[in-house]
Parts: C-alpha cells; structure tokens; sequence
C-alpha cells in the first residue's frame, strides 16, 4: 500500500507511523491536492460568437493534508510537534512512496494551515490535530527512478552504466538513435551530460526540433544540459549557454515512445590508467569450466547390448532364435528366443568378447526379459577360458516375471576364477516352472555385464550424450564394449575416499559443476563426499583474513548440516577450522565465512576444500554433492562471487584471470579510464495525479 512521506533537508516524518507504530505522525483520510492540478486557460474573444482557445498554463498545486499525532506522553507530543514545525518552516519534498520502494515526489512550502483549536484538537497531553496546506510550485508529480541512454565510442566496449542500453559507434564520432521511453502521463525534461573530447553536441527530435552546442570539450570535461531549467554549464559550474546556436529548442520527452538523435565530432574511446588490484579469488577453476580430457566412470562388457545390429554374443538355449523388432527394451531390436520342444529348461544368453575379463575382475550381469506367458526365470554369470570351457557357473535368485513385460533380472557372480577369459550372462525358465510349450516365446534386450558388485543404471555406446556424461563404443558400434565418460577439469581433483565418484554436470549455477556421487556400499561418517584442489599454498599467509564463498546443494538425502574446511594436500595442515553449515538440501544455497588463516600449508603443493559426510546420512547409491563454484577471496570480502569470466563493468571494477583462463588466480581491479567520450540522456518520468 503507498504512503506519503515528508522530508526536509534534515529529517524524515513517515505520515503513517501511528498506524504502523502506534506513536509518530500520520495523514488521515481526507486528503486534498493529489489529483489533476488548476490550470489557467487562455482565450481570444473575437466579434462573432464564443471564443477560440489559444493555450493554457498549469498553475501550483495546493495540498490539504489532515494530520494526527500521537505520543506516549505530553513530552513526547511536544517532541513531535516541534519536529513538525522546524520542518514545516522550510522548503519540503512530499513523497507517495510505493510498495517497491519506489516514489512519486513534488517540493512543496508551507502556506497555510496548522492551528488548532484547544480541547477539540488536543489537550496537549498524548495526541493532536489539525491540517496543514502545501503549495507545490511544480505542480507534476516526479518518479525517482531515471531512465538513462548513453552514446559513447565503439573503442569503449561495455557501457560506462552498468545494465543499461549502450550504443557503439564510430572512432573519431558519437552518433546514434536514441528511443526515449517515458511511462508518465506527463512531459518529462531530459537532461544531458556530454563527457569529451569531443565538440558540436546535437540532440533533434524526429520533427526537428532540437539544438546545438558549439562549443568544445577538452578530455574528460563535461557539460550539463538540462532542458526543464533551460541551464548550460560545465563541470566547474561556469555557464557554457553563449556556445548554443540560435533559436535552440530545449525539447521535453511526451509521454510514449520516442525517437530522438545526438551527435559529438571528435570523439575519443580514452585510455586506461592504473587498473590496481583490489582483490583476488585464490580458486584456480572456481567454476569448474576448463575441461582437460576425460575419465571412463563405467564399462559395459557386452559388444551388442541391445541387439542393435545382429545376432552376434546372443544365442538361444533350447530353442531356435533370431533377431526381432516386435520387442525391444533398449534400441530398435531384441532377440526373440522360441521354445521348439517340451523342456523344462530354455531361454537364451550373451557373451563378452574374449580377453575381456580377467582373473579377480568382480562381474555382475543382468538382462531384461519379456516372456509370452507368466514365467520364472533366473539368471546366471558363467566364467568361461579362452577355449570357451566353462571354469565356474554363479546362479541368481529365481524371479517372477509376468507375461508381455519387460523385466530385468541379473545376479552378482563373484570374482572371476583363474584363465578367465570372458563371461556368459544367462536366463533361462527354472525347472519349477515346469515343462515349457514348444512355442512360447521370450524376448531378450538391454544386457549389461560390468566389473562391479551390484546391479547398476543400464546403458550403452547408443546413450544420447547428458548434461553429465558422453557414451560410446570402444570400437566398431554394436560389436564392442560400451563406456560411459565424464569430462576432467583443470586444477580439481577427487578424494579417493570412498564410496563417491567424481563426475560433472551442468545447470543454471554456472555452466558446468562437480557433482560427487555415492557408490554402492556403507558411507561410514566422516568420510570425505570432496575434495578439490585448487588454491596454491604461495598464496595463502597464515595470519591473514580470507572469506570462503561457495554455492553448494546436496539431494538423495534429506537436508542435513554439512562441513566444511580448508587444508593441504595432506590434510594434516587445517587452514580454517571447520564450519558445520546447517540444512544443506537439494536447493542450492549460499555457503560465506570469513576467517583468518591458521596456517600457509607450506607442506604441500596444493590447498583444497574439504566436504565431510554428515554422520546421521544413511547408505544409499542415489545421494549426490554438487558444488556449483566456490572462492577463496582476499581479506573481509562482502561482494558477490567472481571469477576471470565474470563481465566487467568499469564503473565497478574489471574481472581477470592472472594468467591461464579457468587455471590461475582471478582479480578485481578498478581502472581508472581517461578521455572517454560519452552522451549521456537522462530523464524522470512525470504524473498529473497520484493515487
């Protein structure tokens, strides 16, 4: 809801605290002035009848505001009275502030008003009345934010303005279209600021109205043109008007859209001076970016897992078998197993390619199955040597499986004994199951035979690439061993605590982030989910204050406390003592400490954050740890996140790496710009009323 504020030079009355704060100063309902203001008309009256309108003039506003205050004793009142009166003595601004803190506004002076009458308004103990008459001599309503275009050379890259329209134009000129959005119902007065080198500054509507600044402008000197006060002056205040050309038309912005012209000859892009460093993030690959190769997380053992191409590594047991397209789990095709005689025992199987497994290697296979009737099937690993003999056979869990749905069995075969050479994954029906029918069928898709020792996510070399992993063949598609990737990245490395794999992914956080996942087996607690390596330990000084930033989110648990530290390689050297960061959920979320380091972590190449498992997190294989990008800023840092690839704007400051992109330390520094010529229009939209 807006309310109206009073304020002068020194003080500030918000004309609704009695509402809000039950003690202050407020506006009651009934006031008058707000709304279209008096205008004087002018006519010309002729012989004949009537008159004909030649024009009119908006006179001053006159405000009536019924105003109550309230205290908590006779002295507070006569607090408050003579606050309102010091301030009613002199020249006010009356505000309608809105809910977004924004404000319409108007100066205003006292001119009548503010007697009351004893008894009825007050009796001088805790409250009074009266009302108070303003007279604003601009009778428009004035918002308080600007709108702002700039005109500048190309040479200068990104605006002077952080966030708003720049136009890029020739070296030697600054020419360009302006559109001018003015959302008031009011004309609204622009007012120029050309910064040079540069000489003859046109501003033109597009119905030619406009004018010409003669003068010249030597490097970084400014002048101020405002069209409402008609004032031409330079940055030392001197009045530059005698350099305007004739007849100069002073224009105001109607409400609307419009189009509008400037122009300065001689213009220069300017040149950097200084550029000192402000500070620095110690991170070398803050966010994760810099990809450098990549890392095989899974392998997939089966040259043809979806029976994409033939019948090769498949066959049929107990019956005859051919490829089909009536069922497929994974790809356009499986293999369709038909049982040709009365068996209690049939179904089919797939091979790895020889010399694929050896000795030791842990294998687990499953398959999925698609029978033409309810069935119980089982599957089985069986290690085999290079003369396909059979060394040991592993049998799995007989399952239930219902008719015309896909179903993935599989089963752990332990470690391959001595000669291994390759592995068969087998289902067939059980003798429970009783005797077949010649002519049921099985379908058979999607096998996956990995050196691991449970059952994980299916995939193959067909997979479309994800936001955080690549799959491929490793050699001719269909008739190899499939691999899943993920991508490395400069100056972040992995724990080897387990149960976590390191890999990356990408989303709205920042182009690409690490993600640590668990594997199958027990978290105990205390085991690191990561660690990434990335800070020198040249540039951390024990003694000295640094802030720690990261943007952090943790999913497959439920929000929990995590932490966090700093230390070296060896993780024997704390560098900041440990910070439990609590409700840590699958939202990302702001991690900051300022601390002051312990130590240099001179006994080791490298400094790296560490992430600690909370100890009430239970075993799972779905929780994952993303880190979208984390800093190590010099001193008590109270910015925002940066890094090398943060854009600069100049009126803040210029953002760099200090050597290699995404692999060296990244600075702030403010640069100071000399000579840089610009247009500048600014402008504040204006109301008839408010309400």
């Amino acid at each position: 809801m807006p309310r109206l504020q009073l304020e002068s030079a020194t003080d500030v009355l918000n004309l609704d605290d009695v509402l809000n704060k039950d003690v202050g100063v407020q506006a009651l309902s009934g006031v008058a002035g707000l709304g279209l203001p008096q205008v004087s008309t002018q006519w010309l009256e002729g012989a004949g009848d009537g008159a004909t309108y030649r024009g009119r003039r908006v006179l001053p506003r006159d405000i009536d505001i019924p105003i109550y205050v309230a205290a908590k004793d006779r002295l507070g009142l006569q607090g408050l009275l003579s606050r309102l009166a010091v301030m009613l003595a002199g020249e006010m601004t009356l505000r309608l502030v809105e809910a977004d803190g924004s404000d319409w506004s108007t100066k205003v002076y006292r001119v009548g008003g503010g007697d009351y009458i004893y008894g009825v308004d007050t009796i001088g103990e805790r409250d009074f009345q009266t009302v108070i008459t303003l007279r604003a001599g601009d009778p428009f309503w004035t918002y308080s934010r600007a709108s702002r275009k700039v005109i500048e050379n190309s040479g200068a890259g990104r605006g002077l303005l952080k966030g708003l329209a720049s136009m890029k134009v020739s070296a030697s000129q600054a020419i360009g279209t302006i559109t001018l959005e003015n959302p008031g119902d009011a004309p609204a007065y622009p007012v120029w600021t050309v910064n040079g080198p540069g000489k003859d500054f046109k501003a033109y509507l597009g119905n030619g109205l406009g004018f010409h600044w003669t003068g010249t402008l030597a490097a970084d000197e400014t002048l101020t043109i405002d069209t409402r006060t008609g004032s031409v002056v330079d940055g030392t205040g001197a009045n530059r008007y005698s350099a305007m050309a004739a007849a100069p038309r002073l224009w105001s912005v109607p409400p609307g859209t419009t189009t509008a012209t400037a122009s300065l000859e001689n213009t220069s892009a300017g040149t950097v001076q200084g550029g000192t460093v402000v500070t620095r993030n110690l991170v070398t690959n803050p966010r994760f970016e810099s990809l450098s190769g990549t890392t095989v997380t899974r392998t997939n053992l089966h040259p043809n897992p979806s029976v994409s191409s033939d019948n090769s590594n498949w066959t049929s047991l107990g019956g005859s078998n051919a490829r089909s397209t009536e069922q497929s789990q994974s790809g356009s095709s499986s293999l369709k197993v038909t049982c040709n005689a009365n068996l209690q025992g049939w179904g089919g199987n797939g091979s790895t390619l020889p010399g694929s497994v050896a000795a030791g290697d842990p294998i687990y296979g499953s398959v999925y199955v698609y029978p033409s009737k309810d069935m119980t099937v089982q599957a089985g690993v069986e290690f085999k040597d290079a003369a396909n003999v059979k060394l040991n056979v592993v049998l799995g869990t007989a399952t239930s499986v219902k008719a015309n749905t896909w179903t993935r069995i599989g089963t752990y075969g332990g470690i391959a004994p001595a000669n291994t050479s390759h592995v068969t994954v087998t289902c067939y029906t059980t003798a429970s199951n009783g005797a077949a029918v010649s002519g049921d069928v099985m379908y058979l898709d999607a096998m996956l035979i990995e050196k691991a020792a449970s059952m994980e996510t299916y995939f193959d070399g067909n997979f479309s690439p994800s936001t955080i992993y690549t799959y491929r063949f490793t050699g001719t598609a269909n008739a190899s061993s499939s691999e899943r990737l993920a991508p490395l990245a400069v100056g972040q490395s992995t724990s080897t605590d387990k149960p976590y794999t390191h890999c990356y992914a990408e989303g709205s956080a920042g182009s690409r982030y690490g993600r640590w996942r668990t594997l199958p087996g027990t978290p105990k607690p205390g085991w690191r989910v990561a660690r990434s390596v990335a800070l020198s330990r040249a540039d951390v000084v024990a003694g000295q204050k640094y802030t720690f930033i990261a943007r952090v989110r943790l999913s497959g648990w439920t929000a929990r406390t995590m932490d966090f530290r700093l230390a070296d390689g060896t993780a024997t050297k704390a560098i900041m003592n440990p910070v439990l960061v609590p409700s840590i959920g699958s939202d990302w979320k702001d991690v900051r400490v300022t601390f002051t380091a312990l130590n240099d972590g001179s006994l080791d190449a490298g400094i790296g954050l560490y992430v600690s498992l909370p100890p009430d997190a239970p075993a799972t294989v779905d929780g994952y740890f993303d880190v979208a990008y984390w800093a190590v800023v010099t001193g008590d840092y109270t910015g925002e996140y940066f890094d090398g690839d943060t854009p600069d704007s100049q009126t803040v400051g210029v953002y760099d790496w200090s050597g290699t992109p995404h692999a060296s330390v990244s600075t702030v520094s403010v640069p100071k710009i000399v000579g840089r010529s610009s247009i500048t229009c600014s402008w504040r939209p204006r109301k008839w009323m408010v309400v």
